[in-house]
């Protein structure tokens, strides 16, 4: 009995498994899925703990990188919790500067296409009249030459369409 446990021992060492698992490896955790937690003392334990890895990582990257880091969380009992490198305040203030001066290249690059688009608007319908045989007054020879052009190209292509149909 004594040799089969020698036996076992020294088959494990040198295949290196021991203790039903192989050496050098881990048992790898399952992907779990992110849900509520139901119970309540449990929830506040994890809340507590992450919210402690959240400032401890937010402190890292202010330290590693000289950012600035404002961080701020309100429990399930509405007690706010924060951590900022400097002032909070100061960090919202620059966040809303800087939220403010994009919203306002983007409302001048909405106003910049509008203007485009009311020019086009204008242009096309100024055509369309002309088109109609009104608005002709301030026109030189060569424009109504071409305005013509563009009056007997349509006609034609609704002549060929009848005779298609």
């Amino acid at each position: 009995m004594q040799s089969n446990t020698w036996y076992y021992l020294l088959t494990h060492i040198l295949t290196g498994k021991i203790g039903g698992r192989e050496k050098g490896r881990r048992k790898m955790k399952g992907k779990t899925k992110i849900k509520k937690i139901d119970n309540k003392a449990a929830r506040q334990v994890a809340f507590s703990k992450r919210r402690r890895g959240l400032f401890s990582k937010a402190e890292l990257l202010s330290q590693l990188c000289d950012a600035k880091v404002a961080i701020i969380i309100f429990s399930t009992a509405g007690r706010p919790y924060s951590y900022s490198t400097s002032s909070i305040k100061d960090i919202i203030a620059k966040h809303e500067m800087s939220s403010k001066k994009s919203q306002k290249q983007e409302s001048q690059l909405l106003n910049e296409h509008y203007a485009m688009l009311c020019e086009e608007v204008a242009k096309k319908s100024q055509e369309l009249r002309q088109l109609k045989g009104e608005g002709l007054e301030g026109l030189e020879m060569e424009q109504l030459q071409s305005l013509e052009d563009k009056v007997q190209t349509s006609i034609e292509n609704v002549r060929r369409r009848i005779k298609a149909s």
